[in-house]
């Protein structure tokens, strides 16, 4: 049976530098989405859009109705998914940084094995 060798210093720090981009955009979106600023103004655009279906439901029936609602809920789509684009790159940027904690713990790992003690033993 063939054990692998660990990946080596320079290959967790290259597989380190690859993950940075993602956990600093990451960092970013979850800052732009806590922003008080941008929460409020996302509030406020769904409390409109809300109102704005109930007062389509109060009002009369026809094509009119129909359209307002089609139009709402294209609105309601889009807010919905300018959210789920921003978190997923926030949970995009929390994998990263989990994996990039676990790389650092295998550097450490293969630190100790690239010491010249144990080249010496080979």
């Amino acid at each position: 049976m063939v054990v692998p060798t660990p990946p080596t210093v320079a290959e967790i720090d290259r597989q380190i530098a690859d993950l940075a981009p993602d956990i600093h955009r990451g960092a970013e979106a979850k800052r732009f989405l806590e922003h008080p600023l941008l929460r409020d103004a996302l509030a406020r655009i769904e409390r409109g859009i809300h109102t704005s279906f109930e007062e389509v439901a109060t009002g009369p029936p026809g094509p009119e109705q129909a359209e307002r609602y089609q139009m709402l809920g294209m609105k309601l789509r889009v807010l919905n998914d300018f959210k789920t684009v921003f978190n997923a790159v926030v949970q995009t940027g929390a994998m990263a940084e989990a994996d990039s904690a676990n790389l650092e713990s295998q550097r450490m790992y293969s630190r100790e094995f690239e010491h010249p003690v144990f080249a010496e033993a080979e």
